[in-house]
């Protein structure tokens, strides 16, 4: 009976060893996975695995900056949503909208409107005139958009949330200081004004050639 009475006792220890060591410790890796899990499908809730972006290889040399601040918006709004981005060269900005018709990209960068009823737009994510680096304006200020296919609401509602987020936290004015910098801060003549009758017939003969060999620079297409 004693015997039975100890062998009793040693099973209750060991069920209760047991039924500790199995029980879940609060503030435990396994309560916390179920919180990883909801981070990650939120970054996943656009469901946007990657974003296919034409960059155009005939730009002018002196504007160049300008497409590579387009870029860098759109690769900053993919980081902060851990999504893969792909460059694919285009080589003019017709070249960009049809490749998004054909479902070959998927956003046309640095838009100013849009006609098409095949593409609908983000928010403007900038407002500006474009200019050379020696601070001659070539166009005047616009808002400038991405364009997307209609029918890819995922996209664009990513996007304008993160063109929302980027002005936000102010990192739109910091990538539009790194890019484009000092040449938006300044007094611009435009282009129309350089090239005006009145402004060439008032320049001597050094200074119009002169004006001419750096318009002609600016408008060389990159190789």
């Amino acid at each position: 009976m004693k015997r039975w009475l100890i062998v009793s006792c040693i099973l209750l220890l060991l069920g209760s060893l047991i039924g500790c060591s199995t029980s879940k410790p609060e503030g435990s890796r396994e309560e916390s996975r179920p919180q990883s899990k909801v981070e990650k499908e939120r970054i996943a809730d656009y469901g946007v695995d990657k974003i296919i972006v034409p960059v155009e290889t005939k730009w002018y040399k002196g504007v160049q900056a300008y497409q590579d601040f387009n870029v860098a918006v759109v690769k900053e709004i993919a980081k902060q949503n851990d999504i893969e981005i792909q460059i694919e060269e285009i080589p003019t900005f017709e070249d960009s909208v049809k490749a998004v018709k054909r479902g070959d990209a998927d956003v046309v960068l640095g838009a100013s409107n849009s006609t098409s009823e095949e593409l609908i737009e983000t928010y403007s994510y900038l407002s500006s005139a474009l200019y050379f680096p020696d601070g001659t304006q070539i166009v005047s200020s616009k808002d400038y958009i991405i364009l997307v296919k209609k029918g890819n609401e995922n996209l664009l509602d990513l996007l304008n949330d993160g063109i929302r987020e980027l002005n936000k936290t102010e990192k739109l004015e910091g990538l539009q200081n790194k890019y484009l910098g000092e040449r938006e801060k300044k007094e611009h003549p435009t282009l129309e004004e350089i090239t005006s009758y009145d402004y060439i017939s008032s320049l001597n003969a050094k200074e119009r050639a002169e004006q001419e060999d750096r318009l002609a620079k600016y408008k060389e297409n990159k190789e």
